[in-house]
C-alpha cells in the first residue's frame, strides 16, 4: 500500500491515495510512519493542506514518530498552499488595478 500511496503522490493523485489509506485501515492493515509521509505528500502535492495537517494530526493521536521527512512534508504542503494563495491575492490585485495604476509600476 505505502508504494502505491506514494506513486499517487507522485502523480498528483491526492484523492486516490487518501482512498488507499482508508483501504489499509478496513483490511486492518495500520500505516506506518512512511505510509503517511506518503498520504501527506500526495495531499500536499494536490493542493490539499489542510487533509495533510489532518494526517500528521492523526500521527500525533496514535503516538506515532515524527520525524523531519514528516515535518517537511508537511511544510511543503502548508508553502506550496501559501503560494497559490499569494498568487491568486497578486491576480486579483492586478485585476483592480485603473490603467494609471498599471502605468505607474
Amino acid at each position: 500500500y505505502t508504494s502505491l500511496i506514494d506513486a499517487c503522490a507522485k502523480g498528483g493523485q491526492w484523492k486516490r491515495a487518501l482512498e488507499l489509506l482508508d483501504e489499509m485501515r478496513k483490511e486492518g492493515i495500520p500505516p506506518n510512519t512512511v505510509t503517511y509521509g506518503a498520504a501527506i505528500t500526495a495531499c500536499g502535492n494536490g493542493g490539499q493542506w489542510g487533509r495533510a495537517l489532518e494526517l500528521l494530526h492523526q500521527m500525533r493521536e496514535k503516538k506515532m514518530p515524527l520525524n523531519i521527512v514528516i515535518y517537511n512534508a508537511a511544510i511543503v504542503a502548508i508553502a506550496r498552499a501559501s503560494r497559490e494563495n499569494m498568487k491568486e491575492l497578486v491576480r486579483e490585485d492586478h485585476a483592480k488595478q485603473t490603467p494609471h495604476d498599471a502605468d505607474a509600476n
